[in-house]
């Protein structure tokens, strides 16, 4: 399916004429046709090597909302946590997916995967409560029943908070923990994501035989 899109801010394209774009939207199940439509046609060996999404969640178009009224604005948010000398207000990078009718595949992927991303930042603010007041925040737990790669970084980045929480050498919060957990992020989305085509960019990695 091929749409119009905008390059512009929605500030702009409240005020001024729009330059749009075609914009073509594909599925796991269309990039695969595809891919064995050219090897029909052309007679190569074309084999698919690994097809992901990239940008799950913090594609340029979750802040302006042009495809999804519900989205949240957690582009802004992320990029927040590799600002230097910055805190974030890390409540804002939790979200709730709203469902899409006819979509059964992609809600039971985001499902789980808000699951996973709330998780991350709920631990961390766990943590980093625990260590401002050890007495009456306990400190939190990984649970058993979470994915192993969100079980890895949440215990990268507890032990990180516990090491270096106390630290005098600036504001390790803003300049090493946040930065941190946008890694942790963004390495959970690589770990989880499935290659549907639900994000804002579906890649695949071809070898062709001729």
């Amino acid at each position: 399916m091929c749409i119009r899109d905008s390059i512009y801010t929605k500030e702009e394209r409240e005020n001024h004429e729009l330059t749009m774009l075609n914009l073509a939207l594909l599925s796991h199940h269309e990039v695969l046709d595809i891919i064995r439509n050219a090897s029909r046609d052309s007679g190569a060996n074309i084999k698919l090597k690994r097809l992901f999404d990239r940008s799950v969640l913090v594609g340029r178009h979750m802040d302006t909302q042009d495809y999804n009224e519900h989205a949240q604005p957690l582009r802004k948010w992320v990029n927040s946590l590799f600002e230097p000398n910055t805190r974030t207000n890390l409540k804002e990078l939790l979200f709730n997916y709203t469902p899409r009718d006819g979509f059964f595949a992609v809600n039971g992927f985001y499902t789980m995967f808000q699951k996973c991303w709330n998780a991350l930042i709920e631990y961390t603010l766990a943590h980093l409560n625990h260590c401002d007041s050890p007495e009456t925040c306990p400190l939190p737990e990984i649970e058993w029943y979470h994915p192993q790669p969100l079980k890895k970084v949440m215990s990268d980045i507890g032990h990180l908070i516990t090491t270096i929480h106390h630290s005098e050498l600036g504001d390790v919060r803003a300049n090493i923990i946040e930065p941190h957990l946008g890694y942790a992020l963004r390495e959970t989305e690589m770990r989880l994501q499935q290659g549907m085509g639900c994000g804002h960019g579906l890649v695949a990695i071809l070898e062709l035989e001729k």
